[in-house]
């Protein structure tokens, strides 16, 4: 692999991913500290710190020049070739853990559990569930590190191909001004006459950690000219987490035994059209050790980096960073 950008943070500026995730939260409702990335990010990338939770970056790879090792312990390792008598490679195993995740069951059945500690990971017996959880994770990194080859394949089994286009009433105002949401027409308006369509309320209302991912940028770019593909991608990334998570959700039904036994079909068919990998570079996991909610938040610091990373990329309470490999 190359030299690393920055020789302070080489584990997220040698073209890593992270896993940025919370140990600890306070929060009413569905946990969902859990985010994946590429780039350098704030401590506050899904929660404020002291407050939501901080996130701690889990990188896919270690770089120590000149090699690289996955950032598994030895015996993680071992239990996973033992257990499945299959040498999965380091993405896959992190796809399965980042959709477990964001299974909505998951995030239910231990809320209570994910309040006080890291999220602990229920491996499946069943290798084809295995795969099939793995794949729509290795997709939901994809769409969450913003990969081209990833989007292009997501994008094209959004179940509204209309979703996230951009239009104009009146003027082509480009500039975001007052961005506000009209629920009725699943319209989302950046000033008095630009909006973009198919935005649902459980779109717009979408959170990763303690922020509304909509809400979050478009105020964070206020008075400046959008970026409308960018917006768009957004919106359709939104879209499509949300439907693989429903069907994270029917294929972890059981949950805690994950043995997939009325899922046969469902993960045949995903086993069949497998994504592309989401990065030539290492990724990491970004998780929060505490966060608190405040009202109805959900439990959901956990992100995907593919670069350094700030510990507030969620919000302010910070992220840590674990690489997948590490460079030696």
């Amino acid at each position: 692999p190359p030299p690393p950008t920055n020789p302070k943070t080489p584990n997220q500026t040698h073209k890593n991913v992270a896993l940025n995730i919370s140990r600890q939260s306070k929060m009413h409702g569905e946990w969902r500290y859990v985010m994946a990335h590429k780039e350098l990010v704030d401590i506050n990338l899904i929660a404020s710190a002291g407050s939501m939770g901080v996130g701690y970056n889990y990188p896919l790879y270690q770089f120590r020049d000149p090699n690289y090792t996955e950032n598994f312990t030895p015996e993680f390792r071992s239990f996973i070739d033992k257990h499945y008598s299959h040498h999965f490679e380091p993405l896959e195993v992190l796809g399965y853990i980042y959709a477990l995740l964001y299974s909505p069951n998951y995030r239910k059945r231990y809320e209570d559990f994910l309040k006080a500690d890291y999220p602990k990971i229920l491996f499946t017996n069943n290798k084809d569930l295995f795969r099939a959880l793995s794949l729509l994770g290795i997709e939901l990194i994809g769409l969450h590190v913003l990969s081209q080859e990833s989007l292009n394949y997501s994008f094209e089994k959004l179940k509204d191909a209309t979703i996230g286009e951009s239009y104009y009433k009146e003027a082509h105002d480009r500039i975001i001004k007052k961005p506000s949401h009209n629920e009725p027409e699943q319209r989302l308006y950046i000033n008095h006459s630009t909006y973009f369509r198919g935005v649902s309320e459980e779109i717009y209302n979408y959170m990763i950690g303690g922020y509304g991912v909509l809400d979050k940028y478009l105020k964070s770019h206020k008075n400046e000219p959008c970026n409308f593909d960018h917006v768009s991608n957004i919106i359709k990334v939104i879209a499509r987490t949300i439907e693989i998570q429903k069907t994270l959700g029917f294929l972890t039904s059981d949950l805690p035994h994950l043995k997939g036994n009325d899922s046969k079909a469902l993960m045949q068919e995903i086993l069949q059209n497998p994504p592309p990998p989401p990065f030539n570079a290492n990724i990491a996991l970004i998780l929060s050790r505490q966060a608190k909610a405040i009202g109805d938040f959900d439990f959901n610091a956990a992100f995907i980096s593919t670069k350094a990373s700030d510990n507030n990329i969620y919000r302010r309470g910070g992220g840590s960073a674990f690489p997948l490999f590490c460079i030696t």
